[in-house]
């Protein structure tokens, strides 16, 4: 098996809505405002449809639940879905996430998405959060 780029995306997050400590435990969710895909997927991200639900476990394990949408440069759109971890444990600086990732579109063109598993490591630097997308594929 080998990992193939299929994207990189630029996506401007919202201040972090805490929800707070709860018997699951912290719940915080992140709004994806706007954003750019460039790669075999190139599309930008489609208004306020995207969001990230992080809940993070008393040892600081954060438990990722990212979904969007893209609407490609051809008009079609496409549903990210998004799981993945993070090490949030205190005194970690910024680490990157790494998640799995799925996609579904009715586009006939962009159709082989609907098929594919991805990989995708996660980089956020303030407000910015950078994708790089790898799409699995067997040898």
């Amino acid at each position: 098996m080998r990992l193939d780029e299929l994207a990189r995306a630029e996506i401007e997050m919202a201040e972090p809505l805490i929800v707070g400590a709860s018997p699951a435990g912290t719940r915080v969710i992140v709004e994806l405002l706007n954003g750019r895909f460039e790669g075999r997927l190139h599309g930008t991200v489609r208004g306020r449809s995207g969001g990230d639900w992080i809940l993070v476990a008393p040892d600081g394990t954060g438990l990722l639940d990212v979904r969007l949408v893209v609407e490609t440069d051809d008009g079609a759109l496409v549903y990210l879905q998004s799981l993945g971890r993070i090490d949030l444990t205190p005194g970690t600086d910024q680490p990157a996430a790494i998640l799995a990732t799925t996609f579904e579109t009715a586009s006939v063109q962009h159709a082989w998405l609907n098929r594919v598993i991805a990989l995708t490591r996660a980089d956020a630097t303030g407000t910015q959060l950078r994708y790089t997308i790898y799409v699995a594929v067997l040898d």
